[in-house]
């Protein structure tokens, strides 16, 4: 299960993009750009009486100005029903980070948005590269086996 924890308190973190990937559940990295919903549900009861405040910003490094780099800003309210939806359109990939905000504890989780082909173009690479240097090493060492 994809938890979030907010100080003693614990959330079920659930992304959708129903646009773009209507069947795809996500509690990481966003695939894509463009409409997604994530949801927040509370797993501790107590939570429903505290008020709740989700943020999602772009991972500057400087987080002095919040209201700067700012994409999403969900002010403090109480969820009785005990889920938080947060529904925001991401224009461009990138990396950000989620601050969820529950009186003085605040939860952060960094997420990329639309860089998961890069990943795995990285990822596809570096085992490639692993793959023919063993091949490499190989050829060399048996080469020179006496005859």
């Amino acid at each position: 299960m994809c938890k979030l924890r907010v100080g003693p308190y614990l959330m079920h973190f659930t992304g959708y993009q129903p646009q773009t990937a209507p069947e795809l559940e996500f509690c990481e990295d966003i695939p894509g750009t463009g409409q997604t919903i994530i949801v927040l549900d509370y797993l501790d009861p107590k939570l429903r009486d505290l008020p709740v405040e989700a943020r999602i910003i772009r991972a500057t490094g400087d987080e002095a100005d919040l209201d700067r780099v700012t994409v999403f800003h969900l002010p403090a309210a109480v969820y009785a029903k005990g889920t938080l939806v947060i529904e925001h359109t991401f224009t461009e990939p990138g990396s950000f980070v989620g601050l969820v905000t529950v009186g003085d504890q605040v939860s952060r989780f960094p997420f990329a948005v639309g860089t998961r082909g890069r990943r795995a173009m990285i990822l596809y690479v570096a085992f490639g590269l692993v793959a023919l240097a063993a091949g490499g090493l190989l050829y060399f060492y048996s080469s020179r086996a006496p005859s």
